[in-house]
């Protein structure tokens, strides 16, 4: 499911809920958001399989340059824990977000943040089985997390449940704690 608007300052109030299950080989995203003013995505069950490998990358919810979405409900289950080009939920460029009581299971990251998502609220989320469960790239910046509610259940191949590489200088790590 693919949605992809010109402009992320209005909107025509797209809702992607209670779907089938979505099912992906060897392609990109099973839901997809680009550019996007309030989009729900609640309550889905995204499953990524195994194919020829010729996807680049695999993600089951993308968010690139939205705001103000909700993604609340969502389970997306991957099948390696240790390939990082497979992601639960890839979020990039997208401000004022909620990501909420999604579960994430056998990808190589969970939750994946890069870019300014400037006051996302993420919470409640369960990161399973991952390479990690969350992971900001070096220019990711999601604000401060207080009492969030996430939880970690499971391994973590790379050794860590939560990876932030944005930590030079160091009050860039105070704008995602």
């Amino acid at each position: 499911i693919s949605v992809v608007e010109k402009s992320n300052t209005a909107g025509a109030n797209f809702d992607i809920s209670f779907n089938s299950p979505i099912t992906l080989i060897d392609a990109y995203a099973g839901i997809e958001l680009s550019s996007v003013y309030k989009p729900k995505v609640g309550c889905n069950n995204v499953l990524l399989k195994i194919g020829s490998g010729q996807a680049i990358s695999t993600v089951g919810i993308s968010l690139l340059s939205c705001v103000g979405a909700q993604v609340s409900q969502n389970l997306v289950k991957g099948y390696s824990t240790t390939n990082t080009s497979r992601m639960g939920v890839n979020t990039d460029q997208s401000i004022n977000s909620l990501i909420s009581c999604n579960s994430v299971d056998s990808t190589g990251f969970g939750f994946h943040f890069t870019s300014s998502n400037l006051n996302t609220n993420f919470r409640g989320n369960i990161m399973r089985n991952h390479f990690e469960g969350l992971h900001l790239t070096n220019t990711a910046v999601i604000d401060t997390q207080s009492l969030a509610g996430n939880k970690w259940i499971g391994s973590y191949s790379s050794g860590f449940g939560a990876v932030n590489l944005n930590f030079t200088p160091f009050s860039n790590l105070l704008k995602s704690l």
